[in-house]
């Protein structure tokens, strides 16, 4: 489950060292291990499934929210929010998409924050500086209710914002790369050999990007090329119909890390094979959460922190 409260903490800890936005007045809080509230109490927190994200450029914090209506339709069940707040403020607004869209994927790109629709597979990039939007893309692909175009992924590779989008009808998901210096999109290829997979979470390592998808693996991608490359399975699955259940992505000092679900574990790309980085106990059980969902680094040190099992390992 990827909307975890969970990963907003870990998020806070990160940015925490951040001193306040410019013009804000905050009293400086002393310096004390622990956790604080950053403020952020959502208005129907008791009927949301709380918080799913959150992202920061520079002092400014942008929250995502997995808020799901009790009178929502059966096709559009989701209406999740941005929430807009600062470092060391502790107030914050909600953020409006343009046409009344739904937020569902999004990276920070440039300095500004590429944000992909739930219900339309529009793309949207946002400056915190002029405080507009502008669409990246615009088409809404047609389809029937239950196939409506959803982006599954945005990630940032080279500075240009890279998105997946997915239908649920077969050989209908789309990816595009931002044209370098304009606010336009144009086709590359997506995952997997047909090239029709779309990623739910990538990063930039060297010059490829790297992707996952939880079912179908790892891949990279190197601009220029007509393909992804399909790499071997972190925990060794050799089953070519098997799910591989990943569940988490993330560039660490360098090197590539990913996370499972199941007590599947954590592992390291390194240099063409997988290191397996995950802790055991004295009974050899799995030291790491059932499903993984943050693997982030903090002063030389590697956190993963999901559901169940062991909250948070370092």
């Amino acid at each position: 489950m990827r909307s975890l409260v969970l990963r907003f903490a870990l998020a806070l800890t990160l940015v925490g060292l951040v001193s306040a936005c410019a013009g804000d007045a905050v009293t400086p809080t002393p310096a004390l291990y622990g956790w604080r509230s950053a403020g952020l109490i959502l208005p129907d927190a008791n009927s949301t499934g709380g918080l799913r994200s959150l992202v920061n450029i520079g002092n400014l914090l942008f929250a995502m929210d997995s808020y799901e209506p009790s009178n929502a339709s059966l096709s559009r069940p989701r209406n999740w929010r941005i929430w807009k707040g600062c470092v060391g403020s502790g107030s914050w607004q909600q953020l409006l998409m343009p046409d009344g869209e739904v937020p569902r994927e999004w990276a920070v790109v440039g300095q500004k924050l590429v944000v992909g629709t739930q219900y339309s597979g529009r793309v949207f990039e946002y400056d915190p500086f002029s405080a507009k939007w502008t669409i990246l893309r615009k088409e809404s692909l047609p389809g029937p209710p239950d196939s409506l175009p959803e982006v599954e992924g945005v990630a940032d590779f080279q500075g240009r914002a890279v998105v997946a989008i997915g239908m649920n009808v077969t050989g209908r998901n789309q990816c595009f790369i931002q044209v370098i210096q304009t606010d336009s999109l144009m086709r590359i290829p997506c995952m997997n050999a047909g090239k029709t997979l779309p990623f739910y979470s990538a990063f930039q390592l060297g010059d490829y990007l790297y992707g996952y998808q939880s079912e179908w693996g790892v891949h990279r991608y190197r601009l220029g090329d007509s393909s992804w490359e399909s790499l071997p399975s972190p925990r060794g699955r050799t089953d070519p119909t098997e799910f591989e259940f990943l569940s988490a992505m993330s560039v660490v000092n360098g090197k590539l890390y990913v996370g499972y679900e199941w007590n599947l574990g954590v592992f390291r790309w390194d240099d063409g094979k997988w290191t397996n980085m995950t802790p055991k106990d004295a009974n050899q059980r799995m030291e790491t959460s059932h499903t993984v969902s943050v693997i982030a680094g903090y002063r030389g040190r590697l956190f993963q922190a999901g559901s169940e099992g062991s909250g948070i390992a370092m």
